[in-house]
This record gives structure tokens, C-alpha cells and sequence, in this order.
């Protein structure tokens, strides 16, 4: 999303927002959904550009973003 890196879908982790705008990383997460890079910096840098607020309708806290990036770190930890 905010690298514009062109892979298979598989290569990405989905955000999607569900309940009244909360965001999540799950793949299999029902809601409106973006993809973005294994990388946590592209999630802030998607939000910075207000491209993930853009996909997900939705706006999202600073409080919202450190939330997804430590659910990311943890995706890519294997936990």
C-alpha cells in the first residue's frame, strides 16, 4: 500500500476494520480490508499518506496505529 509493491496476495497482511472501526491484522478478519507490506514501517507510512484510512473508511488514532503495528510485529514473529 504505501511501497505500491506489486507481489502475490500471499506476500502481504491484510488490516481490516470491524466493529465500529476498529483495525486488525488477520487475514481471515471479516470487514473492509487492505493489504500491506510485512514491513511495520508501510503501515505507518500508509497511515501517514492517509492511504489506509483511504481503504479502510475509517479513521485511526495514533493509539489505533501503534495497535496495528505491535499485531504486525507479532504476525511476524509467529505468535
Amino acid at each position: 500500500m504505501a511501497c505500491r509493491a506489486t507481489r502475490s496476495q500471499e506476500s502481504f497482511l491484510r488490516v481490516a476494520r470491524v466493529r465500529a472501526g476498529e483495525a486488525v491484522v488477520g487475514r481471515a478478519a471479516p470487514g473492509r480490508g487492505a493489504y500491506v507490506c510485512r514491513d511495520p514501517g508501510c503501515v505507518r507510512d500508509a497511515a501517514r499518506r492517509g492511504g489506509l484510512e483511504r481503504a479502510l473508511r475509517a479513521r485511526l488514532s495514533e493509539a489505533d496505529l501503534t495497535r496495528l503495528e505491535q499485531q504486525l510485529t507479532r504476525k511476524l514473529e509467529g505468535h
